[in-house]
């Protein structure tokens, strides 16, 4: 299992036999991704980020323990029982203990922030021991007592941080003996003491990552790509850069155009092509307009976006969305349009049917063979095509294909340069409209676990709720019951969705 490079079949070590149900709650966590190749499937973790979460505590772990703690086989894995063992490895009969503190470290890691809160929240990245966030249950997986802490900036409720000025401490549970292949014994216990945990300059979850593509292009990425966590990106050239769609919050937003700002020479002019109205990929619109720059988008588009902000707070729960005006004006791009950049050339081209909204476009840099797709593609993420028709998002698709790629840039979720996203969304879509295509009642339920089953890695597994209506919609040449749809999904969540943008 590695961070980077060619993920590693099996782990070694690990008592094997009871590993798939605690790395499927690792993967919906978002702390490891999967591949599948042939029978064999190979795991690595998200991102460099959880590798220097990793090394930040093994650094502050005590260097000789002063006891290990280890779960009584006899106990349930969230009742520890202090167990002192030898410095050696266990074998034989004790690996079922070894598998009980995995196993429960495993459930604190994924487990929910609190009681009735939807979905699970793990570690996030961070750059220091001061900066860094947890997602604590309401009370310790382990029987032990522990502070809970905000697992990010701008969520009062989630904070309980005790007496004014106090310092918090952090329990982290490793996860037995052999972990991932080694052969050492290892703590079961450390602690870190975190001062300023609660400020509101915190690093924000989800951390922009800005990904060279070319000497012109980068790619804006905001991993895993889940709920208003999209992908953007921009193209410089002597006279002009090129913003491809903006992010969902004020800040995320400001920080992608000052990123893009340095990127060229000093006081270039900033253009922002929108690949379509969604607000994760418009909401910073207004943002451009106000530094003198100009916006792009299809006409649809256009007309929807200068309607909001649309933040749809019956459906989502979010503290963070700042000040997000639509611009006065959006130019609408009506045909395929070659925009010179100075030494560079980028083409924007309408998307010609309705596919995941009625207004697509997309972004491409023919010399670089770099294609910003929007949400036409998802990477390990959901699709979403509550605006959309999956029809026409299938021939959308085949119209992508009659371009040269080398990089695809999806809307959400890593790079592909494989076009395994590309073949992914398109059976994807195909299987919805077979799912529901013989049927005047489906049991969308039962539906909806079959996908969870065939795509067990996606990310806002909700959505199938959503799509399967869809197609069952268009299907049968029917108006979607809108009410309907987004009432099915957000049962599936436990209520409206809390947004950690």
């Amino acid at each position: 299992m590695l961070s980077d490079g060619p993920g590693r079949g099996g782990l070694a070590g690990i008592f094997d036999g009871r590993i798939d149900d605690d790395l499927g709650k690792l993967l919906a966590a978002g702390l490891l991704t999967v591949e599948q190749h042939g029978r064999h499937r190979y795991y690595r973790l998200t991102g460099p980020h959880v590798g220097r979460l990793i090394e930040m505590l093994a650094q502050l772990a005590p260097a000789t323990p002063t006891g290990d703690m280890l779960f009584s086989p006899n106990s349930g894995p969230n009742s520890p029982s202090n167990v002192p063992r030898s410095g050696t490895a266990q074998t034989g009969s004790n690996n079922a203990t070894t598998w009980q503190a995995r196993s429960a470290a495993v459930s604190w890691l994924t487990s929910p922030i609190s009681a009735g809160s939807a979905g699970h929240r793990a570690i996030e990245p961070s750059t220091s021991p001061t900066q860094a966030r947890a997602a604590w249950p309401t009370s310790s997986a382990f029987g032990l007592p522990t502070k809970q802490i905000g697992h990010h900036r701008g969520a009062p409720a989630d904070r309980r941080t005790g007496d004014a000025g106090t310092r918090l401490t952090l329990t982290i549970f490793g996860m037995g003996v052999k972990l991932f292949g080694s052969d050492e014994p290892h703590h079961v216990l450390c602690r870190i003491t975190l001062a300023d945990t609660f400020s509101e300059d915190a690093a924000m979850p989800a951390e922009p990552v800005a990904t060279p593509l070319s000497t012109a292009a980068t790619a804006w990425l905001q991993l895993p790509g889940g709920w208003f966590l999209n992908n953007a990106g921009w193209i410089t050239g002597n006279d002009r850069t090129l913003l491809i769609d903006t992010c969902a919050t004020e800040a995320r937003s400001r920080h992608l155009l000052e990123a893009a700002q340095a990127a060229g020479s000093t006081g270039t002019p900033i253009t922002a092509a929108l690949t379509h109205a969604h607000g994760d990929h418009a909401h910073g619109a207004g943002l451009v307009a106000a530094a003198g720059g100009s916006v792009l988008a299809s006409a649809t588009a256009a007309a929807e976006i200068v309607t909001g902000p649309h933040t749809y707070p019956e459906v989502f729960t979010c503290s963070t969305w700042g000040n997000i005006p639509p611009p006065d004006h959006i130019e609408s791009v009506t045909e395929v349009t070659h925009l010179n950049l100075g030494g560079r050339t980028a083409e924007i081209h309408p998307v010609p049917t309705h596919a995941h909204t009625n207004g697509d476009l997309v972004v491409f840099l023919p010399r670089e063979k770099v294609l910003f797709t929007g949400d036409l593609l998802f990477s390990g993420v959901t699709p979403l095509a509550l605006q959309g028709s999956i029809t026409g998002w299938l021939a959308a698709l085949d119209w992508l294909a009659t371009f040269e790629v080398a990089t695809f840039v999806p809307g959400h979720g890593p790079l592909d340069t494989t076009g395994g996203a590309f073949a992914a969304v398109r059976g994807y879509l195909q299987w919805l409209l077979e799912a529901v295509n013989d049927t005047d009642q489906p049991d969308f339920p039962a539906l909806e676990e079959r996908a969870r089953a065939v795509w067990p890695d996606w990310h806002d597994a909700e959505r199938h709720a959503v799509n399967l209506r869809v197609a069952h919609a268009e299907a049968r040449q029917q108006p979607l019951d809108l009410t309907a749809t987004l009432g099915a999904m957000l049962r599936t969540t436990g209520g409206p969705i809390p947004l950690e943008v």
